[in-house]
C-alpha cells in the first residue's frame, strides 16, 4: 500500500515510516529541508519536499495514499483538515497523532491516582482544547470507507532521542545533578518508540473506525527517572529539585519541560485487547542506564568504571 508521512523525519514520525518501509509499504514522507530528504531516501522513503503549511500539496498527497499519517504537530489544525479532505469518502486509513499530555495536571511535582483510559475526558485547558477539538474532527471524519484513527502515545523513549529524556538529561549534565521538578512524585506513563510504532502497524490493519487509542507499556516517577539519568552520568545518583519557576528561568518558557511536573498517567487495556498489541522492549530506566541513552550521553571515564 501507498503510505503518506507527515513528520517524517520526526521522532515519532521517521519510526512509524520506517516501519512501514520494513513491512514492504511503499513510504512518502513530508521533509523541509535537503537533510530531511536524505535521512528518508536512507530509511527507503520518498521524500515530498513541502510543509504543514502547503495545504494543496496534503491534500493531494493524502488524496494519493491509501494509509495517511500525521506525526508532525497534533496542534496544527490547518495542515489536519487539509489531510482529512484527501482521505474523506473514499477507502483510505487516517492515523492522528495526539499526544497523553492532554491529560497533564500541572501538579507541580505532586502525585494523582487518576489513571486515564480512553473514556476519560481530560480537563480542557486554554492550552488543550485545540488538541481535543483536532481528535474530535479527526473521529467525526469516520464515515464509509474512510477509516480514522486517533492515537495518543505517551512519553515515548528509545533509540537515545524523545523529547522529555534527552531534556533531563541536558539539564542534569549543565548542573551536575539528576533535576526534576518541585518533589518529582509525579508520574508519566511510558512507551518505547519502536513498541509504538508497531501499534501504528496493527491500527492501520485491525482498528475500527473512529478508534482512540492511549498507548503505554510501563509507568515510572520523573525523579525515579532523574535518579537513572544521575547514575548514567556518574553523578551516583545524586538528585536536585527545582521549582516550575527555577525551571522556566534556567530553560526558558517550555511547555514540556513544565509538563515534567505533571502527571499523565494512561492505561492501554483497549490497544492491546483490539489489536493485540504486545510491548516488548527495555523498560525506559534500563534503556537509561544501561541502553541507548547510555550509549549517547554516558561519560567515557564513567564508562570505563563500570
Amino acid at each position: 500500500m501507498r503510505v503518506f508521512v507527515t513528520g517524517a523525519t520526526g521522532y515519532i514520525g521517521h519510526a512509524v515510516a520506517a516501519g512501514f518501509v520494513r513491512s514492504g509499504h511503499t513510504v512518502h514522507g513530508l521533509v523541509r529541508s535537503e537533510a530531511g530528504r536524505e535521512t528518508l531516501l536512507a530509511a527507503g522513503a520518498q521524500p515530498i519536499m513541502g510543509t504543514l503549511d502547503d495545504a494543496d500539496l496534503l491534500r493531494d498527497e493524502a488524496r494519493a495514499a491509501d494509509i495517511v499519517v500525521q506525526a508532525a504537530d497534533a496542534d496544527h489544525p490547518r495542515s489536519i483538515s487539509a489531510l482529512l479532505d484527501g482521505v474523506r469518502g473514499r477507502k483510505a486509513v487516517f492515523m492522528h497523532t495526539s499526544g497523553t499530555g492532554i491529560y497533564a495536571d500541572a501538579a507541580d511535582g505532586e502525585p494523582s491516582s487518576s489513571v486515564n483510559d480512553e473514556t476519560v475526558v481530560p480537563d480542557l485547558t486554554d492550552h488543550k482544547i485545540g488538541r481535543w477539538n483536532s481528535e474530535r474532527a479527526v473521529l467525526e471524519a469516520a464515515q464509509g470507507d474512510t477509516r480514522t484513527i486517533v492515537i495518543r502515545p505517551s512519553m515515548a523513549y528509545g533509540g537515545g532521542r524523545s523529547i522529555q529524556i534527552p531534556l533531563i538529561i541536558d539539564i542534569s549534565k549543565a548542573t551536575g545533578a539528576g533535576r526534576y521538578l518541585g518533589r518529582g512524585e509525579n508520574r508519566w506513563s511510558n512507551v518505547h518508540i519502536d513498541d509504538l510504532a508497531d501499534l501504528y502497524l496493527l491500527a492501520a490493519e485491525k482498528a475500527p473506525s473512529g478508534s482512540l487509542y492511549n498507548v503505554a507499556s510501563g509507568e515510572e516517577g520523573i525523579r525515579t527517572i532523574a535518579q537513572s539519568v544521575s547514575r548514567m552520568l556518574g553523578f551516583g545518583g545524586r538528585t536536585q529539585s527545582m521549582t516550575v519557576a527555577e525551571g522556566v528561568a534556567f530553560r526558558g518558557f517550555d511547555f514540556w519541560w513544565i509538563d515534567l511536573a505533571s502527571n499523565s498517567r494512561v492505561i492501554s487495556t483497549k490497544a492491546r485487547n483490539e489489536l493485540g498489541w504486545a510491548p516488548s522492549r527495555p523498560g525506559i530506566l534500563h534503556d537509561i542506564e544501561f541502553g541507548s541513552y547510555a550509549d549517547l550521553h554516558r561519560p567515557a571515564a564513567v564508562a570505563e568504571g563500570a
